[in-house]
C-alpha cells in the first residue's frame, strides 16, 4: 500500500484548540498510511512537537500575509514532500486557498474547496440570508464597525447580546461598557465588521459534515455541548442523533452546493425552536468525536480526494462522550530553536 503525504493545518491546541489534531488523529486511525504534514504559524504550537502524530511539520507567514507569499512557502513545502492532498482546517486561511486553488490543480495537489462567492454567502453577516434559503432561523444580527453603530445595534437587540469577530471568538455581554470593551479587542484582532447578536436562552448544538469534491453529502454527525471553555469552545460533549439537523446538514449540502468539510453551530430554545447561529466551512476541533462514533470525516475527505475505494456510511453511535482534558509534553530547547531558525521539524 503506498504512503499518501497529506498536509494538514490548525495544529494548535490550546484553550481554542484548532482542528488539525483531531484531523490528523482521524488519519492516524483510519487504517489508511498516511504520513501527516502538520502546518503551523506559531513555533510554541504544540502539534509542532507531537511527533506520534505530526510526522513533520513546517511553519507557514500568518494569513494576514501577503498572499504570493503565502503560497509561495505553501507550495514549496508541497513540492519539497510529495504533498497529494491539504485539509485547511483555520477560516483566517482559506481565502488563500480559495484566489490560488488552480495553482493547486495544476500542481496535482488535491484540494477540496468552495467558491469565493459561496464562501462570502456563508459568513456571519449573509447569514441570516442563506438561513432563510435553507429554511432555518437566524437570530437577529448586526455588523458594526464603530462605537455608535455598536451601541445602536445593542438598542436593537437587547441585553444580554452576543459580540462576535468576524472570523472566530463570541462573547456574551450584559452592558454597553463590557460590549465595548469586547468590541475593540474583536476588532484588533480579526478586524471588520464586528457582529452583534440576539442572545437566545437554550442549549446549543453542532452539526459536522462532508460534502465531496464532486457534491453529495459524504457524512454528518450531531453533538449537543455539555461543557465550554470561557472562549465558548467545547470541553465536552456527546453524540446525538437529531433528524432535524441531519435534514438541514443535507439541505445545505444540496441547496448551496458546498464542497469540503464545514460545521453548523445551533441553539435549541426552552421552547424547543431551532436556530442556526453561524457556518464554519472547515471541520471543528472537536471533530475526532465523529471518528470515535464511527463516522471519521477526515478519512473520508481524504479518500474522496486521492479517489481511493471507501464506504461512506450515514450511521453512526449515539452517547459517545468528548472529554478534552491538558498534558504537558516535556521538550529539549533546541528542538524549538530548530523550528525557529529552519521553520520545520522534519
Amino acid at each position: 500500500m503506498k504512503r499518501r503525504n497529506i498536509a494538514v493545518s490548525g495544529i494548535n491546541s490550546g484553550e481554542n484548540p484548532g482542528p488539525g489534531m483531531g484531523i490528523i488523529r482521524s488519519l492516524k486511525e483510519s487504517g489508511q498510511d498516511y504520513c501527516c504534514v502538520g502546518l503551523s504559524y506559531d513555533a510554541m504550537d504544540s502539534g509542532l512537537y507531537l511527533e506520534q502524530y505530526v510526522d513533520k511539520a513546517f511553519l507557514l507567514p500568518y494569513p494576514s500575509a501577503d498572499s504570493a507569499d503565502y503560497i509561495a512557502r505553501l507550495l514549496q513545502i508541497c513540492e519539497q514532500n510529495d504533498i497529494e492532498a491539504i485539509i485547511p482546517a483555520l477560516d483566517s486561511e482559506l481565502p488563500h486557498y480559495v484566489k490560488n486553488f488552480e495553482q493547486f490543480q495544476q500542481k496535482n495537489i488535491g484540494l477540496n474547496i468552495s467558491s469565493k462567492d459561496l464562501f462570502e454567502s456563508m459568513t456571519k453577516v449573509n447569514l441570516p440570508a442563506l438561513g432563510e434559503k435553507i429554511n432555518i432561523k437566524v437570530p437577529r444580527t448586526i455588523p458594526v464597525t464603530s462605537l455608535e453603530e455598536l451601541n445602536l445595534a445593542l438598542d436593537k437587540v437587547g441585553f444580554p447580546a452576543m459580540v462576535k469577530g468576524c472570523f472566530y471568538e463570541a462573547y456574551c455581554v450584559h452592558s454597553y461598557f463590557e460590549a465595548q470593551s469586547f468590541y475593540q479587542q474583536l476588532a484588533n484582532k480579526w478586524g471588520y465588521p464586528v457582529l452583534v447578536q440576539q442572545f437566545l436562552t437554550g442549549n446549543d448544538y453542532n452539526l459536522a459534515g462532508l460534502a465531496g469534491k464532486e457534491g453529495g453529502c459524504l457524512g454528518l454527525v450531531a453533538i449537543k455541548k455539555l461543557m465550554l471553555t470561557q472562549m465558548g469552545k467545547v470541553w465536552t460533549a456527546v453524540t446525538i442523533q437529531n433528524p432535524k439537523m441531519l435534514e438541514i446538514g443535507r439541505k445545505f449540502i444540496q441547496t448551496t452546493g458546498y464542497r469540503g468539510g464545514f460545521e453548523l453551530e445551533f441553539r435549541m430554545t426552552n421552547k424547543d425552536e431551532l436556530y442556526l447561529l453561524e457556518i464554519n466551512p472547515r471541520f471543528p476541533a472537536w471533530i475526532y468525536l465523529g471518528t470515535g462514533a464511527g463516522i471519521n470525516l477526515p478519512f473520508r475527505y481524504a479518500a474522496n480526494l486521492l479517489d481511493d475505494e471507501a464506504e461512506f456510511s450515514s450511521h453512526y453511535e449515539s452517547g459517545k462522550l468528548l472529554v478534552r482534558y491538558a498534558a504537558e509534553l516535556i521538550r529539549d530547547i533546541n528542538d524549538f530553536k530548530q523550528i525557529v531558525v529552519k521553520g520545520e521539524r522534519a
